[in-house]
């Protein structure tokens, strides 16, 4: 009994911590997106009042470029909208997440996807699951921006020892070895992010790419013993 209250004490511990860590980083990403996109809304309608008067058609022009900026800003607005609940957080499941994620990025970007699961999810660590989803919504973000892709395949293999996530696009690729030499590609393509959020849960990630031959990127994430306790021992 005392062996089970320690880790339920630990769970709720490790809901704690992602949790807070999640409403860090939704706080960051709505700084750095929809408020300046806001911002910069607010700043060009100035303008368009300014000019009305004295230059009418600048004035136009200024206040299309505003709706234009402020559709964009609607759509940043439903996807932290969508991102701010991304788990159910009472009971953290991850497979839902992840499959509500796809339909819905299938749906928006017209980008067929495929969802491939093997394993319990059960075993995982909230903060595990929670960066894991941030990888694989990092990925495909890049997908999207970058990778002119038809299609793209997310596959979750989970066992006692490690976690090993792949996704997988048929898009344009790129030249692997351009890229790690310059560090600012590294940032362009989502590069850092992924492996920096692999690291942060002590896994390590692999990207794979050619020219015209799409982009895969596989991430390991090794199952610490406490992870793995609950089913490895009455």
């Amino acid at each position: 009994l005392n062996k089970y209250q320690s880790l339920y004490r630990l769970y709720v511990k490790e809901t704690g911590v992602a949790v807070t860590e999640e409403r860090t980083r939704i706080a960051c990403e709505m700084h750095d997106g929809l408020v300046q996109s806001l911002a910069g809304v607010n700043f060009k309608l100035d303008l368009s009042q300014q000019l009305i008067r004295k230059d009418p058609k600048a004035s136009l022009a200024t206040l299309r470029e505003s709706k234009a900026q402020l559709k964009l800003a609607i759509q940043e607005a439903r996807q932290v909208i969508f991102n701010l609940r991304p788990l159910h957080y009472d009971k953290m499941e991850l497979l839902p997440a992840l499959t509500n994620y796809l339909t819905s990025y299938e749906t928006q970007y017209h980008i067929k996807t495929e969802f491939r699961v093997s394993g319990d999810e059960q075993i995982l660590f909230p903060r595990t699951k929670i960066f894991l989803f941030r990888i694989v919504q990092e990925a495909l973000s890049n997908v999207q921006k970058h990778a002119k892709a038809t299609q793209v395949t997310v596959g979750l293999d989970i066992d006692f020892e490690r976690l090993r996530v792949t996704i997988g696009d048929n898009g344009v690729g790129f030249d692997m070895d351009t890229v790690l030499r310059d560090p600012d590609k590294w940032d362009h393509f989502g590069i850092r992010g992924i492996l920096e959020r692999a690291r942060l849960v002590g896994g390590e990630g692999k990207i794979e790419s050619k020219k015209g031959r799409g982009t895969t990127i596989v991430v390991d994430i090794p199952l610490v013993k406490k992870e793995t306790t609950p089913h490895g021992e009455d």
